[in-house]
């Protein structure tokens, strides 16, 4: 199910004299997607640090945007932040600018032209508005783990959508986390858009030569091969002192191909798919003889990456960033302690507990990825009280044209 399939139409319809392109260029009648998210109301304050000035204005944290559709029950909710011009009552002075410039610059809907900004460069932005800001309250929620944060390092004018007082347009795309292809889901949905009609259609020209067909256009094809795990753990802190625990282990094992070309003397990335996948999960309690558990687990959720499954993606330089969209496997494990410790009270009947893979996907999707043959990227392992939770490799190979 795709975010645009449900609902289309909700957001905000452009006047009859504005004509909004919601498809990024691609066949279909298209229809509005996206809703400005009002931010809570606000007191601008005059900052003795700064010489009275403020930064809250009309243009503050006025630039996030959201897909007006229902979320479906294994999607989160999908909202991005675009530098888009804010007039004085805090609305975006153009509906029709605000899906330009998504198409124009959204990585998974052909667009391109922004550089990601670092952790660092975020921490900087971030303590010239707070400088006793939490620094793991920063990478936390600021970074997260994933690259989702660019700009186009032009400056930004003062009616512009800002987040921090940063002087360049800062942007906050997180991959769309779609199950089909980002480019063609757009294009693919069916609804009736709440404009003008549209006139009647002129005889079309002749179509033009895919990218594929055109012998000069310079391709790269790519082999990535992931393998990794990911640990949820019932009590991470049982586990550190020695007393009963409860820990699923997801083991995942990926392949995919992907395509760039080259465009305007840069590359680009043109498309993606998964060419292997498996996700296994396997009960780690312990110690041994601690646990009775209902075997052998069952995972649903863990074929919702298979081969075939479309990706995105963007290049930056000579770094390829894949973006293997949202899953996060669970499973159900029924299970009770063998022998009651003294003073406990102990269910006879195994209970039913969830655990989840739930970081796995946006850190991989947040991977970028030297374009060398035979480049291989570890991820920093993630440690918590003393357990390694999440650890990934992925290899990068050149393939035959």
């Amino acid at each position: 199910m795709s975010l645009l399939a449900v609902g289309c139409g909700a957001g905000p319809a452009a006047p009859a004299s504005e004509v909004i392109d919601y498809n990024c260029n691609l066949p279909g009648t298209g229809c509005p997607w996206l809703e400005q998210v009002v931010p809570g109301s606000t007191e601008a304050y005059a900052d003795p640090a700064l010489g009275g000035a403020t930064f809250l204005d009309a243009a503050h944290l006025k630039g996030f945007f959201r897909v007006t559709s229902p979320e479906p029950w294994d999607m989160v909710p999908y909202m991005m932040a675009l530098p888009v011009q804010i007039d004085a009552s805090g609305k975006p002075v153009s509906m029709a600018e605000v899906y330009r410039l998504v198409c124009r610059v959204h990585p998974e809907l052909g667009g391109s032209g922004l550089r990601p900004v670092q952790t660092d460069e975020l921490r900087r932005l971030a303590s010239a508005v707070n400088k006793d800001i939490d620094e793991d309250l920063m990478d936390e929620g600021l970074a997260g783990g994933v690259m989702v944060w660019y700009t186009d390092d032009v400056p930004r004018a003062a009616n512009e959508a800002h987040i921090f007082r940063e002087p360049y347009r800062l942007y906050m795309i997180p991959p769309l986390f779609v199950f089909e292809g980002s480019r063609e889901w757009l294009s693919s949905v069916k609804c009736t858009p709440a404009r003008a009609p549209a006139p009647s259609p002129s005889p079309s020209p002749s179509p033009s030569p895919s990218p594929s067909s055109t012998p000069t256009q310079e391709t790269q094809r790519w082999q990535v091969s992931l393998s990794g795990f990911e640990l949820d753990v019932m009590d991470p802190y049982a586990y550190e002192s020695g007393r009963p625990y409860g820990i699923v282990r997801f083991d995942y094992d990926l392949a995919a191909e992907v395509v760039v070309v080259r465009k305007n003397d840069r590359w680009v990335f043109d498309r993606g798919v998964v060419t292997y996948a498996s996700v296994q999960v396997s009960p780690q309690y312990g110690p041994p003889g601690a646990w009775e558990i209902d075997l052998p687990l069952r995972c649903p959720r863990c074929g919702r990456l298979s081969a075939g499954r479309r990706l995105g993606g963007d290049v930056f330089r000579d770094e390829l960033l894949i973006m293997w969209g949202l899953f996060h496997p669970e499973v159900k494990v029924y299970a009770r302690r063998s022998v009651c410790p003294p003073g406990w009270v102990c269910p006879n009947e195994k209970t039913p507990r969830w655990y989840e893979s739930e970081e796995f996907a946006w850190r991989i999707s947040g991977q970028w990825l030297p374009m060398v043959d035979g480049s291989t990227v570890r991820c920093e392992p993630v440690i918590r009280q003393g357990l390694r939770t999440l650890d990934y490799t992925i290899t990068l190979r050149r393939m035959g044209e």
